[in-house]
């Protein structure tokens, strides 16, 4: 890898957002160690675990200065997590940000220099929001790409290694301090599920550069039960999720919609996830309870945990 004088003055840091998984965020932990393209810092963001994650990652990476625990007061789910852990990264100087969830990390050790590469002619005052291609194996992706969970097909979709205006956030996705000026940090009240896609959907329409880099994988585990079919004609991932998880992800992106101006595509989102569950062996009547609420939240602006 070969560094322009500017790109050597950018600033890069890792945010991994956990709660109660210690075991699974240390090896996170271990896969960005391990990482031929070294970050300045890792940022562990503790959501207020209960399992000891703080004291089980001092103990086993023995007091490593790259790694620091910002500690949050309460449970405030993934939405906040990444709301806190971005803003604080930002607020301590980085330029460019690479994003993770606690179950998932880089594939090898080379995700992160790829993904550096892919940026490396990109000014440090760009706006980008940059994924790797998000995998379960080396030949399956996790949530699909171009209507298809093979990863030969989102390579052969690729232009220079890039599926432009497509990625899987927040799974080793790259955000750059200029966009996090123009669109602000992701929504905390979310809690839960959506708040990924909505940060998507502000970056598109920021115009910033959004894709996914093909040869930088990033391993995360597939959808319990997720099935990929064609009906009607069009490719459907089908699979179910408890109803306080799909009560989350149809209120949040109702409201990440409705923002847009896009109501009838929040109608539409409905829909979609109603027909989706009516094809799955699961509770139907409780899940579609949840999503009927989730979308009536959602567009009355009730945003926050909900009890369930």
């Amino acid at each position: 890898m070969t560094l322009t004088v500017e790109q050597k003055d950018i600033r890069y840091a890792a945010v991994v957002v956990t709660y109660n998984r210690k075991e699974l965020v240390s090896r996170n932990i271990e896969a960005v160690l391990s990482q031929t393209f070294a970050v300045e810092k890792i940022i562990v963001v503790n959501n207020s675990s209960t399992d000891g994650t703080s004291d089980y990652v001092k103990e086993k990476f023995g007091g490593n200065n790259k790694i620091e625990i910002y500690e949050l007061d309460n449970n405030y789910g993934g939405a906040g997590g990444f709301y806190y852990g971005l803003k604080y990264a930002v607020e301590c100087g980085y330029d460019r940000i690479i994003l993770m969830d606690d179950d998932g990390r880089p594939y090898n050790d080379r995700c992160f220099e790829r993904l550096i590469d892919a940026v490396s002619d990109e000014p440090i005052g760009s706006m980008l929001m940059v994924n790797s291609l998000v995998v379960c194996s080396d030949e399956k992706l996790t949530f699909g790409i171009k209507h298809s969970l093979a990863v030969s097909d989102a390579v052969s979709a690729a232009t220079d290694n890039k599926v432009v205006g497509e990625i899987n956030p927040f799974n080793g996705t790259l955000v750059s301090r200029s966009l996090t000026e123009k669109i602000g940090y992701p929504n905390k009240d979310f809690f839960i599920k959506g708040d990924e896609v909505d940060y998507y959907l502000r970056a598109l329409s920021a115009d910033a550069k959004v894709f996914t880099v093909t040869d930088s994988l990033y391993y995360h585990p597939a959808p319990i039960g997720m099935e990929q079919k064609r009906i009607m004609g069009k490719t459907v991932f089908l699979y179910a999720e408890p109803p306080f998880k799909e009560y989350y992800t149809v209120r949040n992106r109702t409201y990440a919609l409705r923002c847009l101006n896009r109501k009838f595509d929040a109608f539409k989102f409905l829909m979609k996830n109603i027909a989706r569950i009516l094809l799955v062996k699961c509770k139907k009547r409780d899940i579609w309870r949840a999503m009927i609420k989730g979308y009536k939240d959602g567009k009355r602006g009730r945003l926050g945990k909900v009890n369930f």
